[in-house]
């Protein structure tokens, strides 16, 4: 049999002896072990996990949160940050939540209905750029969900 890449499912090849059975429980079970190491299938749900926040960062109002559902992330909870600063990494993602490519957006600040902006990158770095404003309440789930790897 032949194998894909980069998923390594085998399929059959012209070089194989034809052997329906055979063949197909050997791809079905490549196929499973595939699909096995990735959870942005339509039926998952993390539930809301808690995020561990960086020195100088603190929950403003309940519980930061990460929560992957049918493939796509999204975040809740309200923080603030002890300093400003040119560049801020908030906190990292766990893994099953990292985008599948980088995100370039912006979050709420709820003094003035204000926003900042805000890089997700595919290492699950959540990081502020330019922040100009500490000890504000940063309104994470004004963040819009993102399709994880």
């Amino acid at each position: 049999m032949a194998t894909t890449s980069p998923d390594n499912i085998w399929t059959p090849d012209s070089g194989d002896d034809y052997a329906l059975t055979v063949d197909l429980a050997a791809t079905a079970d490549t196929i499973q072990s595939a699909l096995n190491g990735k959870v942005s299938t339509v039926g998952y749900d993390s539930g809301n996990v808690p995020i561990t926040l960086n020195g100088g960062w603190s929950n403003f109002s309940g519980a930061a949160s990460v929560r992957v559902r049918g493939g796509m992330a999204s975040l809740n909870g309200r923080i603030s940050a002890a300093a400003s600063g040119p560049t801020q990494i908030a906190f990292v993602l766990p893994g099953f939540a990292f985008p599948s490519e980088e995100r370039v957006t912006s979050v709420m600040r709820a003094a003035g209905n204000t926003y900042e902006t805000l890089i997700i990158g595919v290492n699950g770095s959540v990081t502020f750029f330019n922040l100009t404003l500490p000890a504000a309440d940063y309104r994470l789930a004004s963040i819009p969900p993102w399709p994880v790897a």
